[in-house]
């Protein structure tokens, strides 16, 4: 979890071999059943790893049990389990200070590309990495370009000048089980990835000139470190309806429902969505908005704030939102959007069609991509080898 965690002033215990884990330093000489550990003895151990820089060694989460207590009745009782979390952001500070003393990788290089080079304030920026083998040989790497996965580190530069990183909204612990991946030479590993709303929130709140470079430190064992190519692109204020448009976009869980595609439980970011949808339609916005919509609609949801109550995936709905949107994608004249954006519309409604009975339908949308943009050199293989894969399901 995000934050900070307040631990209570109690004595709890927890397994040598837990605590172990989360020391990282030498075997104990005894190893009797339960070592009691407090609050301070927990801050020891951050502090001692971080004095031998080998914070990043620590377990992602230890669960402790507390000490059973007794009531004022005399009854013997366990206070709630109470977990110890692993201080992801620094970590990755460390990571990444440990990196920059890392010699360049000859082998790898990382290219960042954007459809347009101008946005709206609002509009959801997604940039696409690609990550290029250009030895004669193999090499093994994490194919994980989200900053979620702490292995890419995302940098914008405001129109101000200051640089700053982006800080994922949730960090995925995904090196304790790594699977990693060979590029052979001369492959690629592409990802689209959205860099317009980080931990704080929005990035691109204001207009002007900026720029997006990123750090990779995926090459196993990481012996060196890749540095892209730098993006610059501009923001702009656009049209009224543009400003107002964004108005209502630009809140936390708006910004949280376009960054995942899916969120029941983010009501009120759904409902000023659909409010774009509704009064601004002809803004891009709006498009956004209907692909988050219909995404959401196409997939089974399980909403933790009922209770853990599953939604099924709604293909009617679905419908009725990514239809408009196909339809303007369809045109000589069609916005222009990031590729991943366009395939997942056609791929989606062609799904709710097939889900509904509609055989015929769903396989029109595929044939409309394929007629509008199966030359388009924006589209990668990997974009038309997903369309390709669904029409031959038929």
């Amino acid at each position: 979890r995000e934050g900070d965690m307040t631990m209570k002033r109690t004595t709890i215990t927890i397994t040598t071999a837990a605590l172990f884990l989360l020391t990282g330093f030498g075997a104990p000489t005894k190893r009797p059943d339960k070592t009691a550990l407090t609050p301070s003895n927990v801050e020891d151990s951050l502090d001692r790893a971080r004095a031998a820089g080998r914070i990043d060694e620590l377990p992602a989460t230890v669960t402790v049990t507390p000490v059973a207590v007794k009531s004022t009745q005399g009854v013997e009782a366990e206070k709630p389990v109470t977990g110890i979390y692993r201080p992801e952001e620094e970590i990755a500070e460390h990571q990444l200070e440990r990196a920059q003393r890392l010699p360049l990788s000859p082998d790898l290089r990382i290219d960042l590309s954007l459809p347009k080079s101008e946005y709206r304030i609002g509009e959801p920026v997604i940039v696409r990495a690609t990550l290029v083998n250009v030895a004669d040989h193999s090499v093994e790497i994490a194919p994980l370009l989200d900053p979620q996965f702490q292995f890419a580190h995302y940098f914008v530069t405001t129109p101000e000048g200051r640089t700053h990183g982006l800080s994922p909204v949730a960090i995925a612990c995904s090196r304790g089980n790594l699977q990693v991946e060979t590029l052979f030479p001369h492959e690629n590993r592409i990802e689209d990835v959205p860099v317009f709303f980080h931990k704080q929130g929005w990035v691109f709140t204001e207009p002007g000139d900026y720029a997006l470079h990123v750090t990779y430190l995926g090459q196993t064992p990481e012996s060196a470190r890749i540095e892209s190519n730098t993006l610059h692109f501009t923001v702009i204020e656009g049209t009224p309806e543009d400003r107002a448009a964004a108005e209502l976009a630009m809140g936390h869980e708006q910004g949280l429902f376009l960054l995942w595609n899916q969120g029941d439980h983010l009501t009120r970011g759904i409902a000023a969505l659909e409010e774009i949808v509704e009064r601004f339609p002809e803004t891009t916005l709006a498009l956004y908005a209907r692909y988050a919509l219909g995404s959401n609609m196409a997939q089974e949801f399980w909403n933790g704030a009922k209770g853990g109550e599953i939604r099924p995936a709604l293909p009617d709905r679905a419908a009725a939102y990514l239809v408009p949107l196909a339809d303007r994608l369809d045109r000589r004249d069609a916005p222009i959007l990031p590729p991943n954006m366009i395939v997942g519309t056609y791929a989606m409604l062609a799904d709710a069609y097939r889900k509904l009975g509609d055989d015929t339908r769903a396989r029109d949308v595929l044939d409309r991509f394929m007629a509008r943009y199966g030359n388009d050199s924006r589209f990668s293989e990997k974009d038309l080898s997903a369309i390709r894969s669904l029409t031959t399901s038929f």
